[in-house]
């Protein structure tokens, strides 16, 4: 999302869990339509009125996880501090990632990755989208697994993975063995980092194994070269806990 001051009111709203019509009643308006061109991501003006501003920090402050302060609105009238914007910033960036769920497009890159087997495997990397990443709301009991999504552009997990479709990773819950991961790994001779696709078998101090399914195979990098390790989501990850209890 696009930082302007419309999707910040959008994310202080969401974040109190109010909707357009609570959030007018609570800070003194008429109705929702009072208010409703400011809660748009195009809108966007240098800095919000500070009556405005005023009005509607008396409906949204104290609300929220992490609960909306006070410099959550001076920072958009630019009376706020600079330490004060800093930590608006922060709470406002911790939120949207929790809050919704990125999906970036991928490309593969030249830098390829032997198996065992002798097979080449190519990496991939995010593409570049200084535009903003389209964003999905997140359901509110996955929020704190810090979730991230991806299109696979290489087919080497096939058929457990399609090229082009999308694939969920969390970062609160480290990989066990047998699941299947995102790793990022250093290009040696390079400052780039390349992504690979694959079903962690073994991580020890020295080397991380992991398994490739198009063609069945094994991928042996030293511990050093890989920066991070990340769980993909099963389908019953996205279910809602439940109980049955009576």
């Amino acid at each position: 999302m696009n930082p302007t001051i419309g999707t910040r009111l959008m994310a202080l709203k969401e974040r109190a869990g109010l909707s357009l019509a609570e959030l007018a009643r609570l800070a003194g308006y008429r109705g929702a339509s009072s208010i409703q061109k400011l809660f748009r991501p195009d809108y966007d003006p240098k800095v919000l009125d500070p009556k405005v501003a005023e009005r509607l920090s008396v409906a949204l402050i104290g609300r929220g996880d992490p609960k909306i302060e006070s410099s959550d609105f001076s920072a958009l009238t630019d009376s706020a501090s600079t330490i004060e914007h800093l930590l608006a910033d922060l709470r406002h960036y911790n939120y949207i990632a929790s809050a919704y769920i990125g999906i970036h497009r991928t490309k593969r890159i030249a830098p390829t990755i032997k198996t065992v087997g002798g097979i080449e495997i190519p990496l991939f990397i995010r593409e570049d989208m200084s535009g903003g990443i389209p964003v999905h709301p997140c359901p509110p009991y996955l929020r704190p697994r810090g979730i991230i999504g991806l299109y696979v552009s290489v087919g080497n997990m096939w058929p457990r993975f399609e090229e082009g479709e999308p694939v969920f990773y969390e970062h609160q819950r480290p990989p066990a063995r047998g699941d299947d991961v995102v790793a990022t790994i250093s290009i040696e001779g390079s400052s780039n980092e390349g992504l690979l696709l694959g079903r962690l078998r073994l991580m020890q101090d020295d080397e991380v194994h992991i398994d490739v399914l198009s063609p069945p195979d094994r991928i042996v990098v030293p511990r050093s070269a890989v920066v991070s390790v990340y769980r993909v989501l099963h389908a019953t990850d996205f279910l809602e806990p439940v109980s049955y209890a009576t």
